[in-house]
């Protein structure tokens, strides 16, 4: 039975894994109908499968120098991975939200190939598809592709377009490094000491402040998620205020997130920021599909005491392209890939120092705008869930679906027990941008 190793940035990914934190992306999938099990059995078989990422188990000997390495999983049976439940009355999204929350927080089985997909029956008039994958396959702009290739649509496939989405997401960093790569050595050795004073400053973080986003985590975790965002609406705010998408995103939840701890917290610290990991994609577009994990991360600091919305768009706005046009998210990559090539306590060290710079995990991947049809029934909505690299207890995950934008949070059920109230904050927030467009573009 062949076996290939583990890369090392993969590893780093499947080291992190903890009980109280595990390192699985979670996707949940809408349909207004109802799907078989033997239908969504057989779509997996055909499209999934093909990759032999999902068919190979992590094997992990308990020797410290053995690395871990991929092989065929000798047991595989497809009804370890597709697995149906009936939701309990009333079906709703409530009820929903438990669920979720209860699979999320179970680890997957090590024995097998690291990942899984629950049809979830009676919600609503249809049903839900839960995937759950570990982030040592693969990050999430290649899980989104992969999920894709299991979908149909009207005419024909959207793999080019959905590709030339990505690269909106790409650093300017990364497009200059593509274009020009320095091939003198005074060039390389420019290069290797901007990362290396990059690499200092990022350790010389000081810590983020303790609020009651941070704390000690425990293993039930609570998802939630918002009504869809019109992306027309927000990409209007955008231009208006010469902001990116992902900006008006990231100040919006900026803003949930400070309303929350204002009604829990007596007095808020002035000029209270807090950072969030915000993974950059450092993958050309391309048509080949290619698991792993190939991204970077930008350390951005969130002004939570800044409270005129258009102020701290425009706040976030400054902050997250000062840190787009610096090297530090192929700094994070290859700092990644040096973790993973560490022993495992040093490794826990290493992530635990680096985590108490960040309170959460915050991404946004780009899915396709036109519908996409599952085992023949269209997926009415899409979202997911990042997973809490080192020890943050919260992600935010922003997804884009036909015109709409959908975001999820997951929190620690001990820091944050109701994520459901932020999400409400968010609809607020988004109003409040909504309202300052000039009357002529809000119309």
């Amino acid at each position: 039975m062949g076996k290939e190793k583990m890369s090392f940035v993969d590893r780093a990914w499947l080291r992190m894994d903890d009980a109280t934190n595990l390192m699985v992306i979670t996707g949940l999938l809408f349909f207004k109908e109802p799907i078989q099990l033997d239908e969504l059995t057989h779509v997996v078989k055909e499209r999934l499968l093909k990759f032999e990422r999902f068919r190979q188990r992590v094997v992990q000997k308990n020797s410290l120098l053995a690395p871990p390495y991929w092989e065929e999983d000798p047991d595989f049976d497809i009804a370890h991975h597709v697995k149906e439940l009936q939701l309990s009355p009333p079906g709703d999204a409530a009820v929903l939200r438990q669920q979720v929350s209860q699979l999320m927080s179970e680890p997957l089985d090590a024995r097998h190939p690291l990942w899984q997909l629950h049809l979830i029956q009676n919600y609503q008039e249809g049903c839900a598809v839960l995937v759950r994958i570990h982030h040592c396959i693969a990050d999430g702009i290649a899980l989104v592709r992969v999920l894709l290739s299991l979908t149909d649509h009207e005419s024909t496939q959207n793999v080019p377009s959905l590709h030339r989405q990505h690269t909106q997401f790409e650093s300017p960093a990364l497009k200059k490094r593509n274009s020009y790569v320095p091939r003198t050595l005074i060039g390389r050795m420019l290069l290797s000491v901007g990362k290396a004073f990059s690499l200092l400053r990022l350790a010389l973080l000081k810590p983020d402040p303790r609020t009651i986003f941070k704390g000690k985590l425990t293993v039930k975790k609570v998802a939630a998620w918002s009504r869809p965002l019109p992306l027309e609406d927000i990409k209007q705010i955008g231009k208006t205020f010469g902001a990116t998408v992902n900006d008006v995103l990231l100040s919006v939840v900026s803003g949930a997130l400070e309303e929350y701890l204002n009604a829990r917290v007596p007095e808020v610290p002035r000029r209270l920021n807090i950072r969030a990991a915000v993974p950059i994609n450092l993958r050309p577009a391309e048509d080949k599909i290619r698991l792993g994990n190939k991204f970077g991360l930008l350390f951005l600091s969130l002004p939570l005491s800044i409270t005129d919305p258009i102020k701290r768009l425009q706040e976030v706005h400054r902050r997250s392209l000062a840190l787009k046009q610096s090297l530090q998210s192929q700094v994070v990559f290859g700092f990644l890939r040096v973790i993973g090539m560490v022993p495992h306590f040093m490794e826990r060290w290493i992530i635990n120092f680096f985590g108490t710079k960040i309170t959460a995990v915050m991404t946004n991947v780009p899915g396709p705008q036109h519908p996409i049809y599952l085992a023949q029934k269209q997926v009415e909505a899409i979202l997911f869930w990042v997973p809490q690299s080192g020890r943050a207890g919260m992600g935010v995950s922003i997804f884009s679906y036909c015109g709409n934008v959908y975001i999820g949070i997951a929190t620690d059920a001990n820091l944050v027990p109701e994520p459901a109230e932020i999400v409400a904050n968010i609809q607020r927030q988004f109003n409040q941008l909504k309202e300052r467009l000039p009357d002529k573009l809000s119309a």
